[in-house]
């Protein structure tokens, strides 16, 4: 997730590759799980399927300053202020090499993280950018029902901007619909989470978040054993989650979206704009739309990027999915 908010907010929120499954870097071949190929892939679809080899390759774009800064300003490597004693990964990124970015950008690497960690990153996601202060004990009351005791919200950095935030918000609600988080689903609301995996599977996570809590589960033993069973965190965050919103009766809701993004379907086969009774799987835009937009390549649906928006408006009753409007294709299926 920070890998990808540090791509994003340097400029590589359009970074496209085709992903054969492995990828050399430095002399180190990074592989995805099962060295399983996805082919042209975006951030979207990379956040979706958890490819290793997207991450790591993205990593060699943006600075080793800005991926620094990053970690810093989401409290991997800032001692976290909490009511109880935590630690912070220790990371010197001007002694790094090409290998230990890459590795790093997986979650891999020297770079260690806790639970506490994990949830404050899906927060600022989830918050639009910002991080809060953690805190245990919200209120104290005594007795008799008088407060003696409440905790104080207060803001511990703004790493990215809100459109940012979005923008990785909607890639999480991906995985979760149809990638590797489904297990997470819950049925009467929206879920946006991110799974991960270290190698052998020692290490399993689930981070992510609703319209309305956040929550983060590691997942192992202390002596590493590898785990057969990979998908039971996501079964763990999803049944405290549904008791969590039953007891409260939480009413459904969506992620907002902010009114700088307009929609359209794209073509998952020939990544141009869709068309209303031959690209079954999605529909488009009027064709005068694509006369006045930016070409780029698009091999997935619903994409959202954060390029500045044409001066030509675009009638709201067109949306369907998520995308900016000088980021569409020029051309129909």
């Amino acid at each position: 997730i920070v890998t990808a908010a540090t791509a994003i907010e340097a400029g590589y929120g359009d970074f496209l590759i085709n992903d054969s499954g492995s990828v050399k870097i430095g002399g180190h071949i990074f592989n995805n799980a099962g060295k399983k190929a996805y082919g042209d892939i975006t951030m979207r679809e990379a956040i979706k399927y958890s490819s290793n080899v997207f991450f790591s390759s993205i990593s060699q774009k943006f600075s080793k300053k800005s991926f620094e800064y990053m970690t810093d300003e989401f409290f991997i490597t800032k001692k976290i202020p909490f009511d109880l004693d935590v630690k912070s990964s220790k990371l010197d990124f001007d002694a790094m090499d090409n290998v230990e970015v890459a590795s790093t950008s997986i979650g891999q690497g020297k770079l260690q993280v806790s639970p506490l960690n994990m949830a404050l990153v899906a927060c600022a996601i989830a918050n639009d950018g910002t991080i809060m202060k953690p805190y245990i004990v919200s209120k104290a009351y005594y007795e008799k029902g008088s407060s003696i005791y409440k905790a104080k919200s207060s803001v511990l950095s703004s790493p990215i901007k809100k459109k940012t935030a979005k923008q990785i918000t909607e890639y999480m609600v991906d995985c979760v619909k149809g990638g590797t988080g489904t297990r997470a689903q819950l049925g009467n609301i929206t879920v946006a989470g991110k799974t991960g995996t270290t190698t052998g599977n020692v290490d399993l996570w689930f981070c992510g978040y609703t319209p309305y809590y956040t929550a983060s589960i590691w997942s192992g033993f202390d002596n590493n054993f590898s785990q057969i069973d990979t998908k039971y965190q996501q079964i763990m965050w999803r049944t405290i989650m549904e008791r969590i919103h039953a007891e409260k009766e939480l009413p459904y809701k969506e992620f907002t979206v902010p009114d700088s993004v307009v929609t359209a379907k794209i073509c998952t086969k020939s990544g141009k704009l869709a068309i209303d009774g031959i690209c079954d799987h999605a529909s488009g835009v009027p064709p005068s739309v694509p006369n006045i937009l930016q070409k780029v390549r698009f091999l997935w649906k619903n994409a959202m990027f954060t390029s500045k928006l044409p001066s030509v408006p675009i009638p709201r009753s067109w949306q369907v999915p998520v995308v900016l409007r000088n980021m569409l294709p020029k051309k129909y299926c």
